[in-house]
């Protein structure tokens, strides 16, 4: 159980991307609103590739039975020993309310790197990632997340709304859908679950508003939720 709370970020591409870059994700990398997966008129204005999706969902029963019923299903993920077999960078969040840091990180820091222009050098993030490398439990991986806990409680009180309390119950998660480029492989990765969801090859070269086991998924998620639910659901795209 998380140990730890902060306020809750909110669902604001203009506050996502600001932490982003406060924490040395380039300048030209930013998030975007999402309004459709599936309506041209709706998705043809929004700049593309999206290399990574959030997705803030309510979290409900019926999403609380499919997490169990998944999670069942596979072993808990453990990170490879060796470092050159970690494909993907998940992180189990241990810090409560803090799911839209942990969606902005695995949306980051799979996709960008100071190795493709996504990542400023020696940047806090661009330090973290390369820590990584010789942090092999998930302990260490969370003590090295809360060092960004500064920028992080800056971007918490930019909302346009009156922000929760830390210790608040507020029924709503964020997880993020990626494109890896390591593998070609498309994931669904949240910190509530028990590892990485491998979704299968990329199809459209990464671009995840044409790859249809991210968008089914996300609106398999809009389907098992009731009416008034499905009203809280919503996109931010991450332009890479």
């Amino acid at each position: 159980m998380p140990s730890r709370s902060v306020v809750p970020l909110e669902s604001d591409p203009s506050i996502f991307t600001n932490l982003a870059h406060s924490l040395g994700v380039s300048q030209h990398i930013e998030f975007t609103d999402i309004y459709s997966l599936t309506d041209p008129d709706l998705t043809s204005f929004i700049p593309r590739p999206i290399k990574a999706i959030v997705l803030l969902f309510p979290i409900d029963d019926a999403f609380e039975t499919l997490k169990k019923q998944e999670d069942s299903s596979r072993n808990a993920y453990e990170i490879p020993s060796n470092p050159q077999d970690e494909k993907i960078y998940w992180f189990p969040q241990r810090i409560k309310n803090a799911c839209g840091l942990y969606a902005l990180l695995h949306a980051v820091s799979n996709t960008a790197t100071p190795g493709n222009g996504g990542l400023v050098p020696d940047s806090k993030l661009a330090t973290l990632l390369g820590k990584l490398q010789s942090t092999r439990d998930f302990d260490s991986r969370t003590l090295l997340i809360g060092q960004l806990e500064g920028e992080y409680t800056e971007a918490a009180q930019d909302g346009q709304t009156e922000a929760p309390q830390p210790d608040d119950e507020v029924g709503l998660h964020f997880i993020s859908f990626v494109y890896n480029a390591k593998d070609n492989h498309l994931y669904e990765l949240d910190g509530r679950r028990n590892g990485p969801i491998d979704l299968g090859e990329s199809g459209a070269d990464g671009d995840l508003l044409e790859e249809a086991s991210v968008v089914d998924k996300i609106q398999h998620y809009m389907e098992i939720a009731n009416e008034q639910n499905q009203l809280k659901f919503n996109l931010m795209g991450l332009i890479a």
